[in-house]
């Protein structure tokens, strides 16, 4: 009786650490959600929130983002977006999203096929490998890959990363251990993700084509 209950319990921690290992790497942040405020030139233009819902090895990850951009009363730029992924064992097995982009509506749909991802869009149909990921920005699993896929109107996007190093920046008004990199190529971001807080996504930054400064900042 006794080396069978021990069998169990090893299972079961066994089963509890692989879960957290799996946690840990796609950056679920330990209190389910994150929401950030999109800031441009220091003004909050909008929000971008991500939802997360685990059950044992499956996640659900709901996106949704809202920007509004006006001089004076005039609203110059509007952008909304809604999104939710669906990952198993770490990989992404469907993602559906549905933008509209100051007026131009799109729709974009992704689903396993096998070893590939078959991506619909306003592109049309692609296949690309099993392993691409969508430039979503919240999983630090993307640090690893040298493509992502645009969430808006599909195409494979050639990344380079590059690790800058740990820093101590203030989230919320508290200081939190980061580890900062920089991505290039089809997509130029600097993201910092909390090295205490499961590798989530905490401060992200780049240039707009303007020239000026967006940041995505935790609240």
């Amino acid at each position: 009786m006794f080396p069978r209950l021990l069998i169990l319990i090893l299972s079961m921690l066994v089963w509890a650490s692989a879960s957290l290992g799996d946690s840990t790497f796609l950056s679920v942040p330990k209190l389910g959600s994150s929401n950030f405020n999109i800031v441009r030139n220091g003004k909050v233009l909008g929000h971008h929130r991500f939802k997360f819902i685990t059950h044992r090895q499956r996640l659900e990850v709901e996106v949704s983002a809202e920007i509004e951009y006006r001089l004076f009363s005039i609203p110059l730029y509007t952008h909304s977006h809604l999104a939710m992924e669906v990952w198993q064992d770490g990989r992404l097995i469907s993602m559906k999203a549905t933008t509209n982009d100051n007026g131009e509506r799109l729709a974009l749909s992704v689903q396993v096929l096998n070893n590939t991802l078959l991506i619909d869009s306003s592109q049309g149909r692609e296949k690309v490998p099993g392993t691409a990921l969508p430039a979503s920005f919240w999983s630090a699993a993307m640090l690893n890959s040298e493509t992502l896929f645009s969430t808006l109107r599909g195409g494979i996007l050639p990344i380079e990363v590059e690790y800058i190093g740990d820093e101590i920046i203030k989230v919320k008004g508290e200081p939190r251990p980061t580890k900062h990199y920089r991505m290039t190529g089809g997509v130029e971001r600097d993201l910092w993700f909390d090295s205490s807080d499961n590798m989530s996504l905490v401060y992200l930054k780049f240039e707009a084509k303007d020239g000026s400064t967006v940041e995505y900042q935790l609240k």
